[in-house]
């Protein structure tokens, strides 16, 4: 038996200056004054939502590299918060969770040819969260398949 659950969404977009949106069914989502959105809604699982960025410049002039190839500015959303039924899925999860179809849109939605593994969204594009299993319970054990790559770092001596 399938469960209905109600889910929380948050969006956090940086230095958005107008220029990117976050569209969902046609309707664009606009952040609050501090830069945020949050959808919130009733799925059933297993479900799959989709958002669509738009306005990244397709030049690049949204995103500064140092010379050495590291980012040190840019403009993009990054989805900083999930709840269902009010539980939150682990970190790591949520970090690798969204797939993000660059250059992909909503009207006539087609899978890209690359697929990138994110909460950060820096293309336009589509992002997809995939609410997996028959209820919330089976959802948040599936977000525990993601772990820590750095964990042992920690405990590393020089």
């Amino acid at each position: 038996m399938h469960s209905k659950s109600t889910i929380s969404i948050t969006f956090t977009f940086v230095n958005p200056i107008e220029r990117i949106k976050l569209f969902h069914q046609g309707e664009e989502c606009i952040p609050d004054e501090n830069n945020q959105y949050t959808y919130t809604g009733e799925i059933e699982f297993p479900s799959t939502l989709r958002f669509e960025m738009q306005g990244k410049d397709p030049r690049g002039a949204d995103c500064r590299v140092d010379s050495e190839g590291n980012v040190v500015w840019d403009r993009y959303i990054i989805v900083s918060k999930v709840t269902v039924d009010n539980v939150l899925p682990s970190l790591n999860y949520l970090q690798r969770w969204g797939r993000i179809h660059p250059g992909a849109s909503l009207d006539n939605f087609k899978p890209s040819n690359q697929i990138v593994f994110s909460n950060y969204m820096g293309f336009n594009g589509v992002l997809e969260l995939e609410f997996e299993g028959s209820n919330v319970l089976e959802w948040l054990l599936r977000s525990h398949q993601y772990k820590d790559d750095n964990w042992q770092k920690n405990y590393d001596y020089e």
